[in-house]
């Protein structure tokens, strides 16, 4: 019956949200585009340079589309499956310690909520459920199953290695025995695979992103150390709604399911993972991308189920037996409310933010009113490298070598000495990390498109291409 009741609210709200294009997901997809179209596992052709951050959702997606002729499709396909299995995989962990009709308000909170559909086409969803496999795993002592699991998670975002130092506190905690050594084997060459298979195909061991998550925080253009993790204030207008009463009820309870569990092992486990998780976000002042808050939404949403049934236990203890009936009667309506104004946001956001207007249609205008083989330059480069289907020099490093270091040394004209592009687009007025296009306007290197008119945006063209 659970897992019926969880996967209806899923498939319809992936449903609804079909259309949508999320920025940094497209950059996956046009490396698994290239790669179905026998050009390489490549970003732009020819360039073999690794800017895939997460493995694991990358093998997943190119078995996904080569099977789903769209490909955006597949990728929302992808996460909505993966949404699910994490509810239900984390469904199955806390019901040790929460009862059954608590935790499928959890799961329902947690596919009814919009933070996760905002998610959709990173590689969160798959996190999340490794996550959950990962603890269902350790609490049962399936130590074989384990290491393949944490080998997984850590191909999904390394940042996953956090879990393992968790669980092995608490393995040690509890006195339990070592592995076998045999248990190590599996993990260590799927690792090692993987490894050996970066090395040989793109020249390094670890993907180019993983450095330069560290060099934005290094600088300060997200927020000045520690700051940049921190600035979480948007996640109320984004994922709430600008609603006090949806914020405020699913954080009271959570903060009460986490007391409520006390020192169960459950609860020191999760709670190490997500206080090192934090440490490395916020010491490293990583930018506080939607992505990277996955963990704690998932796991805050099990709590709040936690905080329910001790409340719900609490209401039980009343003498009075019409305190309690009425008592009973508003926290059963109350928890309604609370998933039926997450279904409701979540249904509505997702009909309608369907498109990252306009860089979808400034794209395309590129596509069409510009040489094939023109190469464009800009700070946010998925869905215009998407729909452009041009060669993309990426300002901020993430698929172009060197640019991060320069963004961490803040020198953001200095990318121009090594990429001569034919046309970069800019915001207007120019965004601070575009202050290099800028200087390149104003001696001449680079001249304004006269026939790209899109508010707020400017398109400029090398001034030697100008003519011909």
């Amino acid at each position: 019956m659970l897992p019926l009741l969880v996967i209806g609210p899923v498939c319809y709200l992936t449903f609804v949200h079909r259309a949508v294009e999320q920025d940094d997901a497209l950059i996956y997809l046009r490396y698994v585009r290239n790669f179905l179209a026998d050009k390489g596992l490549v970003y732009n052709e020819g360039s073999f340079y690794n800017g895939l951050t997460s493995p694991l959702h990358t093998y997943l997606l190119i078995v996904v589309s080569s099977l789903v002729r769209d490909l955006q499709r597949a990728s929302t396909l992808l996460s909505g499956a993966f949404l699910g299995l994490a509810a239900l995989t984390f469904s199955q962990v806390f019901r040790r310690q929460v009862g059954v009709p608590f935790v499928l308000f959890s799961a329902l909170l947690m596919v009814c909520s919009r933070y996760f559909y905002a998610t959709f086409g990173m590689e969160t969803t798959v996190f999340i459920f490794l996550i959950g496999t990962c603890l269902y795993l350790f609490e049962r002592n399936r130590t074989r199953e384990l290491g393949i699991a944490c080998a997984l998670l850590v191909l999904t975002r390394p940042e996953g290695v956090f879990l393992l130092v968790a669980m092995a506190i608490e393995h040690h905690r509890q006195g339990r025995p070592l592995p076998r050594l045999g248990e190590f084997v599996p993990p260590a060459l799927i690792i090692a695979a993987n490894c050996l298979f970066n090395l040989v195909y793109y020249g390094a061991v670890l993907p180019g992103t993983s450095a330069a998550k560290i060099y934005f925080g290094m600088s300060g253009y997200w927020g000045e150390w520690p700051t940049a993790f921190l600035r979480v204030g948007y996640h109320f207008t984004w994922y709430f709604l600008s609603s006090h009463f949806l914020f405020f009820i699913e954080l009271f309870l959570a903060v009460v399911g986490m007391i409520s569990l006390r020192s169960k092992s459950l609860n020191v486990v999760t709670i190490s993972f997500l206080a090192l998780y934090t440490a490395f976000y916020v010491l490293l002042n990583i930018p506080n991308h939607p992505w990277y808050y996955g963990p704690y939404y998932a796991i805050g949403f099990f709590w709040a189920g936690a905080g329910a049934q001790w409340l719900w236990g609490r209401l039980s203890g009343v003498s009075i037996r019409s305190l309690r009936v009425a008592g009973a009667t508003v926290g059963v309506l109350l928890l309604a409310l609370v998933l039926g104004r997450n279904f409701e946001i979540t249904r509505r956001m997702n009909a309608w933010n369907d498109r990252h207007v306009p860089y979808h249609d400034i794209g395309l205008w590129i596509r069409d009113n510009t040489p094939r083989d023109a190469s464009l330059a800009a700070v946010e480069i998925g869905t215009l490298g998407w729909f452009s289907e041009r060669p993309i020099i990426d300002i901020l490093g993430l698929v172009s070598p060197l640019n991060a270091r320069f963004v961490a040394d803040r020198e953001m004209g200095r990318w121009l000495q090594h990429y001569t592009p034919d046309y970069v687009l800019a915001h207007d007025p120019p965004w601070q990390l575009e202050t290099g296009i800028c200087d390149a306007a104003a001696n001449g290197y680079l001249v304004e498109h006269p026939t790209f008119t899109y508010p707020g945006y400017r398109l400029f063209v090398r001034g030697d291409l100008v003519g011909r």
